[in-house]
Parts: structure tokens; C-alpha cells; sequence
């Protein structure tokens, strides 16, 4: 049964965002004099656009806002914690992005002490990555356009995986400017819980408007000039929005449902895949920095770091708004589901929960029955047999 959105809930929800948005406000400068007690500073280097050192740390103040707004969330309204449901699953997946939101913002935090080489990072993502896999956030089916849908069957991990990856290194390549990260994850978050609550999916809403809240409060502080940076929190939020994609976009039943989480996070996405092929192509190491970004060419242009970043928080706003578009117009898929070597037909009980009424498979008709009616016997005379040459 589909949680009621009320106006109580409504209010609960954005009273769960304002917890978020103050809590993250008044920690930022704590984790500030931490990071600059305990030496985690960003030191200008040439591809920089700061001219002095500046605390990192930034993203553990947005995960304790994002925390305390969860856990206030759920301890205030017992109906959520009841019937929580992110896509057709349980609590736990709630659970495991929350694990594992923690797990890669304790690595982020050291490697900005500490400085990691690139291959324990990328293993604490993976790590991340599937700690949130076990908890049953997976993509587990896709539907295509014009294909139908597919069940990804062993390849649901390794594609999951691929994602997060994916979006945890393009957030954080995307924080290269004041401001830049935490306001396209703030706008593309609540994208994501407008569609968790047309979707009925209240834990979901819930994870969005708390990221929201605390991206909010953490931009005062870390907007032009900054004075902090979020540091590895932009991994953390490069998760949190990888996971609600998946269980919240990838799995609608519609024709549009695999391009809707493209859409509203291309921004990063082919800022980070032109980068990479960019780096390749001319000889240089994937992971090795460079003022390729696209918020590095604005700023080579003649913009000032301010204009940049708006530019970029408007395109991100108006994919948002045609991605929505898309989400909200786009019939159900009436295609069958496709088998595929690999890529099965969907046979597990959450496709058949997220099937709108309409489209859910009704029960096939049952063969007429063959053997002729007989009439009931009328008080005190009994029945006529058959005739024995009788056949049906």
C-alpha cells in the first residue's frame, strides 16, 4: 500500500529540510576550526583559483546535517518509519546509502589530510559502492526506449557499481569553483525528491530534501569567496544521488525512466566524460588534474568564477525542468519485457509492485469447462444419469 501524501507529511518533510539547512549552517564552521586544528587545508596549487589556504571538511558538516534532519525526520512521524518505501523495497535500503554515505565521507575526510593516491580512493568508493549494493540498491531492470524492459541479471551490481563511481568522481571533479558542487547537487536533489513524491515514495523524498537542506546551509559558507571547501563530502553527495536515482528514476515503468537521472545530472556527467576522454587523448594519467572542466573554460573566457557558476546552476535547472517534463508526460511502457542473453525479463516481486494498476498483469483466462452441466435434482427425485453413448 502506497503511503497518503498529506499536508501534514508535506510539512513534515520541508520541517526535515529546515533541520538540514541549520544544523549544516551553524556545523560549517566547526568542522572549519577542525580542519585547520588538524591540517586538512587546501593549499593553492597552479590549477587552483584561490590564492590562499582554505579548510576542507566542508562535507562532514553536510552529513551531520543531513543525518540529524533524517533521524528527526523518522523519530517525529512513526507512519514513515511504518510504511517507508524507497521503490519497492524496505527501510534498509534507506539504511545502506546512509552506511555508505558515512563509509566515503570518512575516506574523503582523510584523504583531505592525508592526500591518498588514487587507488585507496577509488577502493574506499568501491567499498561504498557496495555497501549500498548489499543493502538492495541495485539496478536491477532498466526501461528502454523502444526495446522494453530489461532485467540486468548479473550485471546489476557491476552496473550499479559503475554508476556510483561514476557520479561520486563527477560531483567532485565538478568542485572546482566556489559554490559550483553544492549548488548543482542542491538543485538536482530536489528534482529528485519532486519525483520520489509524485512517485509516492516517502522514505525516498525524505534522503532528497535532507541533501537539499544541507547543501543549502553549507553554500553560505562556501560560496564566492568561500571560506570552506566541502572536500570529500562531494563524493558523499555524488553517492546519495547515484542511490536515490536508482531506486527513485531508473526503476519507473515509463518510456523516458532510464534517460530522466541522465537528464537532470548531465551537467556532471559530460563534464566528467569529456574530461576523461580529453586526458586520454592527449597522453595524460585519467586522474591527474587539469583546468579542462568546463567551469575552468567559462572562467578562461573572460567570465568571472560568479558568472560561471550561475551559468552552470541555470543549465542545471532548466535539464532539471525538461527532465521533469519528461517524467511527468511520458506514457507507460506498453512493451513487453525482452529477454536478452544477460539482460532477462523481470521476475522479481518489486517490478511487479511498481507496475502502475493499469499495466500490472492480469491473470490469464482460465480453459472453459468441458464436462456439461447437470441440473440439481429437485427435492425428493433423483438425478438422471448420462446416457452412456454421451460424449462431449
Amino acid at each position: 500500500m502506497q503511503p497518503l501524501i498529506t499536508p501534514r507529511l508535506l510539512m513534515l518533510l520541508s520541517f526535515g529540510g529546515l533541520i538540514a539547512f541549520v544544523v549544516t549552517l551553524l556545523a560549517t564552521p566547526v568542522a572549519a576550526r577542525w580542519a585547520k586544528r588538524f591540517g586538512a587545508m587546501a593549499v593553492p596549487r597552479g590549477r587552483d583559483v584561490h590564492d590562499v589556504p582554505v579548510p576542507r571538511w566542508g562535507g562532514l558538516a553536510i552529513l551531520f546535517g543531513f543525518l540529524v534532519s533524517v533521524g528527526c525526520v523518522v523519530a517525529a512521524c512513526e507512519a514513515i518509519l511504518a510504511n517507508c518505501r524507497i521503490g519497492s523495497s524496505s527501510l534498509e535500503q534507506g539504511a545502506g546509502i546512509v552506511a555508505g554515505g558515512i563509509l566515503i565521507s570518512i575516506v574523503g575526510a582523510m584523504d583531505d589530510r592525508q592526500d591518498l593516491r588514487p587507488l585507496p580512493r577509488l577502493a574506499g568508493q568501491i567499498a561504498a559502492s557496495l555497501l549500498v549494493c548489499a543493502a538492495g540498491v541495485r539496478v536491477d531492470y532498466l526501461t528502454l526506449p523502444l526495446l522494453g524492459q530489461f532485467n540486468t541479471h548479473w550485471l546489476a551490481v557491476p552496473l550499479t557499481a559503475f554508476w556510483m563511481l561514476l557520479l561520486m568522481n563527477a560531483i567532485n571533479w565538478l568542485d572546482g569553483l566556489d559554490g559550483l558542487a553544492g549548488g548543482v547537487s542542491c538543485i538536482v536533489a530536489t528534482f529528485m525528491a519532486a519525483v520520489a513524491l509524485s512517485s509516492h515514495q516517502v522514505c525516498l523524498a525524505m534522503l532528497c530534501v535532507a541533501l537539499a537542506g544541507s547543501t543549502l546551509g553549507f553554500l553560505r559558507h562556501n560560496y564566492s569567496p568561500a571560506r570552506i571547501y566541502m572536500g570529500g563530502g562531494a563524493e558523499f553527495l555524488g553517492l546519495v544521488l547515484a542511490s536515490v536515482s536508482i531506486v527513485g528514476a531508473f526503476k519507473q515503468i515509463t518510456t523516458v525512466a532510464f534517460i530522466v537521472p541522465l537528464v537532470a545530472l548531465a551537467v556532471p556527467i559530460i563534464d566528467s566524460i569529456h574530461v576523461v576522454f580529453r586526458r586520454a587523448a592527449s597522453g595524460a594519467r585519467v586522474y591527474e588534474a587539469d583546468r579542462r572542466h568546463f567551469h575552468h573554460v567559462l572562467v578562461d573566457m573572460g567570465l568571472t568564477k560568479e558568472q560561471a557558476v550561475l551559468i552552470l546552476y541555470g543549465i542545471t535547472a532548466a535539464l532539471c525542468l525538461f527532465a521533469w517534463v519528461l517524467f511527468r508526460h511520458s506514457p507507460p511502457s506498453k512493451l513487453p519485457p525482452v529477454s536478452h542473453p544477460g539482460l532477462q525479463a523481470p521476475a522479481h516481486p518489486s517490478s511487479a509492485e511498481n507496475l502502475p494498476r493499469t499495466t500490472q498483469a492480469s491473470p490469464l483466462p482460465q480453459p472453459a469447462n468441458r464436462t456439461p452441466s447437470v441440473p440439481a435434482a429437485a427435492p425428493g427425485r433423483p438425478l438422471r444419469s448420462l446416457p452412456a453413448n454421451h460424449s462431449s
